[in-house]
């Protein structure tokens, strides 16, 4: 506390990660941050502890999330029916989280593999999106992976990705199963 306002100070720390690779192209970095509050009034005379929660803030954030995971038309408005796909063709993912009861969140999604068989530790495996939330296939040369960001709807709640169709090498069938 000081004065008016209450101050908190942290560090922001990047520390670069080049999984596999033997050159580096940046340096890491520190740096600090500082948040003054005004102070509205006098709670008491001991400083506000951090892990303090008020309780309308606990009682916005109950209720359950729901996850989910679909193939959509390519206008991004309706679900697909078929999930068979020819090399060459883009599938379009959507996922979601539904907020029922819950205060409004961005969706993110650290991490999706795609499987032959269910479980997100099964093998054979492909890493789609990795190292938090890096769409990974994208940076594959010849994939036109890519994010989707609809012009006209800006849903916090969706996550929309277009991935390149593939199989496993070896393996004939035509289903891949996803995890996100």
């Amino acid at each position: 506390m000081s004065g008016d306002f209450l101050i908190y100070t942290t560090h922001l720390t990047h520390i670069p990660n080049y999984p596999g690779s033997v050159i580096v192209r940046t340096n890491g970095a520190v740096i600090p941050i500082e948040c003054r509050y005004f102070r509205k009034g006098n709670v008491s005379s001991n400083p506000i502890k951090p892990t303090w929660i008020p309780f309308s803030s606990t009682r916005s954030g109950e209720g359950h999330l729901s996850f989910s995971l679909h193939l959509m038309n390519g206008d991004w408005l309706t679900e697909r029916t078929s999930t068979v796909y020819s090399l060459g063709e883009l599938i379009h993912i959507e996922a979601s989280v539904s907020m029922d009861n819950h205060m409004a969140l961005k969706l993110y999604i650290d991490r999706c593999v795609a499987t032959l068989s269910p479980g997100k530790d099964s093998s054979p495996r492909y890493s789609i999106i990795d190292y938090n939330g890096c769409l990974v296939d994208s940076k594959a040369e010849d994939s036109f992976s890519t994010f989707v960001l609809l012009r006209d709807q800006r849903e916090p709640d969706k996550l929309r990705f277009d991935l390149d169709a593939f199989r496993f090498y070896g393996d004939e069938r035509s289903l891949v199963r996803g995890s996100c």
